[in-house]
């Protein structure tokens, strides 16, 4: 009678390509493809994080710039040139971070940092609420949503990018 372990070796070796077959500490056959796969949805995974929080500080210092520069309304020629450019830039990083916090969710679901994903993307989304609010009804209140979802944000893509650094160097 076959065993598990040669039943899957056997499995293995019927594959159309070819698969490097190894034994885990267990003693059970695994295809390095797999281990390979896993490997590099873990990059994939830590590469969206850091591009999050790489785009959250450019999202940051582009808002104060606005904040700066003020809207356009509230400006000349010059002026109101360069505050559209600045607006449109923030909202253009604010649609890339709602994008990419999307990707991160998926890439990180069933992984430990599953919940840190998603709990920075709605940290985003509650951004992007708070800036299209400002706009619609220009208070105060929603430019400090904006930051507080932006700094959540931050925080938990930081502590969910050092897991899966300890993770990486603890493999």
């Amino acid at each position: 009678m076959l065993s598990p372990e040669r039943l899957r070796l056997g499995i293995f070796l019927l594959h159309s390509r070819p698969i490097d077959v190894a034994a885990n500490g267990e003693g059970a056959f695994v295809s390095t493809q797999e281990s390979d796969e896993t490997t590099l949805r873990a990059k994939k995974l830590t590469g969206g994080i850091r591009h999050q929080l790489i785009m959250i500080v450019a999202q940051f210092l582009v808002g104060m710039a606005v904040n700066l520069v003020g809207l356009p309304s509230e400006n000349g020629a010059f002026g109101r040139i360069a505050a559209m450019v600045l607006l449109m830039l923030h909202i253009l990083i604010a649609l890339d971070l709602l994008v990419n916090g999307i990707l991160v969710i998926v890439r990180a679901s069933g992984t430990n940092i599953a919940i840190l994903a998603r709990t920075g993307a709605g940290g985003i989304a509650a951004a992007i609420l708070g800036g299209a609010l400002f706009f619609g009804a220009a208070g105060g209140w929603w430019s400090y949503l904006m930051a507080v979802g932006t700094a959540a944000s931050l925080v938990l893509y930081a502590v969910a990018y050092i897991r899966l650094l300890r993770n990486e160097s603890a493999a």
